[in-house]
């Protein structure tokens, strides 16, 4: 079971390898996307090292999207957060979202 430590509103910045090298995937179609990032820490694959989960805010869509990583290591500096696992993930923390629209995410993913 992992542990949960938190949920914070974020935009999500950057896709990159362990160089910082722009990658071209999936991930392409969440760039620049607000939503919920949640942070986990492994407690038994990866003791100590997190993985996220991003749910992108898309009050008109029928369907919650999400992508999550495997575990790495999550650093902070300022309104960013970086996650260094397989590849690196970006994002900028911030008051992206209404409270009507942070209150429907938050439901969708969490009472779906």
């Amino acid at each position: 079971m992992a542990k949960h430590i938190e949920n914070t509103i974020v935009r999500f910045t950057g896709f990159t390898d362990p160089e910082g090298n722009p990658l071209s995937d999936w991930h392409d179609e969440f760039l620049g996307l607000e939503g919920m990032l949640c942070i986990y820490e492994s407690e038994h694959k990866a003791p100590g090292k997190k993985f996220i989960y991003f749910y992108p805010s898309e009050p008109d869509s029928e369907l919650q999207r999400y992508f999550n990583s495997i575990s790495g290591v999550l650093s902070r500096s300022g309104d960013r957060i970086i996650l260094e696992a397989d590849n690196r993930y970006e994002f900028t923390e911030g008051d992206f979202l209404s409270e009507e629209d942070r209150e429907l995410l938050w439901l969708n993913v969490f009472m779906n």
